[in-house]
């Protein structure tokens, strides 16, 4: 038996996603690497379902990436390769695991040193990094 050639799921582009974000101080990019193209999508959806600013490509306007499968080391290398320089201080590299609890909770949650990608040489803020909005709860 001969396998079927897998197809590269596309997401529409929707602007009307910025209209409906609750929360426009985090803007997230989600990783595709080790991850796969139909997760991702089924993510992304997810994320603006719940009202997310959820980027389908990485831009200097992204606050949080989230991966999964990946190293702090992996992710911060393939950013300096999209970006050119350092991007370490000016975007949090999280695990899955704090994308799956701001889903649950409706809203992101604080960012703890279990969700963080490790990079080496690096000092972890946990606690600090996503601060909740004006009116939210925890």
């Amino acid at each position: 038996m001969i396998p079927l050639k897998c197809r590269k799921v596309s997401l529409p582009v929707n602007s009307q996603h910025n209209d409906t974000c609750k929360f426009l101080n985090v803007s997230i990019f989600i990783l595709e690497r080790k991850m796969g193209t139909s997760r991702r999508a089924f993510l992304i959806r997810l994320g603006w379902s719940k009202g997310f600013l959820i980027k389908e490509t990485y831009s200097s306007s992204v606050t949080h990436v989230v991966s999964e499968n990946n190293s702090g080391d992996e992710v911060q290398a393939w950013l300096d390769n999209q970006t050119g320089r350092d991007a370490s201080s000016s975007v949090h590299l999280l695990d899955t695991r704090w994308f799956s609890e701001s889903m649950e909770a409706g809203h992101p949650v604080i960012v703890q040193d279990r969700h963080i990608l490790k990079v080496q040489g690096q000092i972890s803020l946990a606690g600090s990094l996503c601060p909740l909005l004006e009116g939210q709860t925890k």
